[in-house]
């Protein structure tokens, strides 16, 4: 199934342990597209293996993925992280033991900050700026209608979210080198919402990468997908199709 029609998605989400749920609505991005929403360990859909049981941390996520690609028998393909999950199919793309046969198409790095130290330091600026954790989370993580129950694909993630390795603290001090993305082998897309936590500073050394195009969601915060999902699949479409006429 996966070898017909135009290359597949390979959806990575972010947290670390918040799963694929609340991006499910990347389906839409092509009618004949297949996406592949890859649930992390310890979250969603996966085994939670114990704390300590070495199954968690950098070199494991890495590992994991690296598990996905090869058992699914993928060659070419397009690469999608959104928040950490950007940084892990960074890791995957630019560090030793991707296979030679592993040819992503492209690398879409969504809301994905170049420094952890980094977006933690903004968003630390933004609650002060907002005056609470609630008007922040509400003007740069997922703008909605005051009231507005969470969107279903939100809701459906946080009830599943893990536990054991989770949040900023699981991934403290991650920072993407320069001479890490000089080997990323693809074109790369970084979107985010003009409202996101992970500012316009924290994306902008991905301007390093080797082939690069920015996109920037007015009105959109973290959770662009889904504040503007319309925007955000065109934008999304239209650089995957561009990378297959390369």
């Amino acid at each position: 199934m996966l070898e017909e029609g135009p290359p597949p998605l390979l959806v990575c989400h972010g947290g670390p342990q918040v799963p694929s749920d609340y991006l499910f609505d990347l389906e839409g991005v092509d009618s004949n597209r297949a996406c592949i929403f890859f649930d992390q360990l310890g979250c969603g859909r996966s085994d939670t293996p114990a704390a300590d049981s070495g199954a968690y941390g950098l070199e494991a996520s890495i590992d994991d993925l690296r598990s996905v690609i090869s058992t699914l028998g993928l060659k070419r393909y397009h690469l999608y992280g959104q928040s950490w999950g950007g940084l892990l199919a960074f890791l995957h793309l630019s560090s030793d033991g991707r296979g030679a046969d592993d040819q992503p198409v492209s690398f879409t790095l969504s809301n994905t900050p170049t420094s952890v130290p980094l977006v933690e330091a903004e968003a630390g600026r933004l609650v002060e700026a907002c005056g609470s954790v609630e008007s922040f989370m509400a003007k740069h993580n997922l703008r909605a209608p005051p009231d507005a129950d969470p969107p279903e694909t939100i809701a459906a993630a946080y009830a599943h979210a893990g536990n054991t390795w989770r949040g900023t603290t699981a991934i403290e001090g991650l920072e993407a080198s320069t001479e890490a993305m000089a080997r990323v082998p693809c074109p790369s897309l970084v979107i985010r919402g003009e409202h996101d936590f992970c500012t316009a500073a924290c994306v902008a050394g991905w301007a390093q990468l080797p082939d690069v195009r920015f996109e920037t969601l007015a009105g959109a915060s973290h959770h662009a997908l889904i504040e503007a999902p319309e925007r955000y699949l065109q934008a999304l479409s239209a650089f995957l199709k561009e990378s297959e006429d390369r």
